[in-house]
């Protein structure tokens, strides 16, 4: 069952408005069998009219969202696997003696692909973890739970001299109680590296597939300063970059911190969340974001209308979370795309949520002669044009949805 936010998930405040409203949708990170139904719930955004945090309008059942058909596993795409190697030696550079003389924790922890480029005392908290126990590194303490601090201490190892939280801190209902948790499994002198998608960016490349059941906020960096001085945290380093439609990532030390590591001017982050605060409070910054989703809508529906009439054989590539947004705001059905690819096995002989299309290995996918390949994961554009360049040599093409729609050829390689 959905519950409806009545107030806001940072502050408390009642004073909400809704701004966007996507449709009632089956949940989209679900990947059923063929006689299973999907749970459905509405996707709003509102705004807090006192400390400015978008977030989703309804509650969902976590144990629902992140059930056994969950389909997410970080280890599955290089341009993410990339991506966990830098963050790792961004934080050794800054930071290379703590994660040997303290634990090192992962909220949120997937199958181990972050957490087994690590050593030392290694913590992992997923609901998911022992279903991936197998990708885990030995000697990693595996915790299939949600995060608390009273699981924490349970487990009796070391605080933490680092706290990672990646592409997850936007799915909790009590951001608030959450970063007090951290803060309690942390060393004197520990640090907290939180990365998740960034709402101007989001906008700026219509990225709405981001609003999915699973994110409840959508965060700029005045929500992680208001957070942060609400529990007794520092932000010492914002960065920015383009995984998932466009992130940033925030590291925090506790108010405590002998010595806190800035990397950015305390001036110069107050500098950025004023100009971020500018443009999220423009109206017409949300008018402009609802017209191009829009225009979206109509790009897919001409596109699969023009394959029909032409005979064209359209695919999906990549079933993800994200995409079955795309699939069901767009109305996407089974006639339009008869199959979606997916390197991951588990998700073979599924089915999309709502929509209703099969999931098939990539071997199957490609022995059909697709024309065209729907890239769902589109954010991975350039991982992928280098994976496909032999599909597109011989004449198929790409299609990527957003941030603009675009029919990539073999010709622009």
């Amino acid at each position: 069952m959905d519950e409806r936010c009545t107030t806001c998930r940072v502050c408390e405040s009642k004073e909400l408005e809704e701004i966007y409203y996507l449709g009632n949708m089956a949940f989209t990170g679900i990947f059923p069998k063929a006689s299973e139904k999907v749970q459905e719930g509405p996707l709003a955004l509102i705004r807090c009219g006192k400390c400015g945090l978008v977030q989703g309008g309804h509650h969902f059942d976590p144990n629902v969202l992140y059930g056994p058909t969950y389909g997410y596993r970080s280890g599955l795409n290089k341009s993410m696997i990339n991506h966990l190697e830098k963050k790792m030696a961004y934080l050794r550079k800054y930071f290379p003696d703590r994660w040997v003389r303290g634990s090192v924790v992962d909220i949120g922890s997937s199958d181990g692909t972050f957490l087994n480029l690590w050593g030392g005392e290694r913590v992992g908290f997923d609901p998911q973890a022992n279903r991936f126990s197998k990708y885990y590194d030995d000697g990693i303490m595996r915790v299939p739970h949600f995060f608390t601090l009273a699981e924490f201490d349970i487990l009796g190892v070391s605080k933490a001299k680092i706290v990672t939280t990646i592409a997850m801190f936007y799915d909790l209902r009590s951001p608030v109680n959450f970063v007090e948790d951290i803060r309690g499994i942390m060393d004197k002198d520990g640090i907290w590296h939180t990365e998740q998608s960034y709402l101007p960016l989001m906008i700026k490349n219509t990225a709405y597939d981001t609003i999915c059941h699973e994110h409840l906020s959508y965060y700029g960096i005045n929500d992680i300063l208001n957070m942060a001085k609400m529990t007794g945290m520092i932000v010492v380093n914002i960065q920015f970059n383009d995984i998932n439609g466009g992130s940033f990532a925030t590291t925090l030390c506790r108010d405590d911190h002998p010595n806190p590591p800035y990397q950015l001017s305390k001036s110069l982050i107050e500098t950025l969340a004023f100009f971020e605060r500018e443009y999220l409070e423009n109206a017409e910054t949300w008018t402009a974001f609802r017209q191009r989703i829009a225009k979206h809508r109509s790009q897919m529906l001409d596109f699969f209308q023009m394959c029909r009439k032409k005979e064209k054989l359209v695919l999906g590539l990549g079933a993800s979370t994200k995409g079955n947004v795309v699939l069901q705001y767009c109305g996407v059905s089974v006639n339009d795309l008869p199959g979606i690819t997916d390197v991951n096995e588990d998700k073979w002989n599924k089915y999309t949520p709502g929509t209703h299309i099969p999931i098939i290995s990539e071997e199957v996918g490609r022995g059909n002669k697709p024309d065209y390949f729907l890239v769902l994961p589109w954010h991975f554009r350039d991982n992928i044009i280098e994976r496909e360049k032999e599909f597109l040599s011989n004449g198929g093409s790409l299609v990527f949805p957003l941030p603009k729609f675009e029919i990539f050829k073999g010709a622009q390689l």
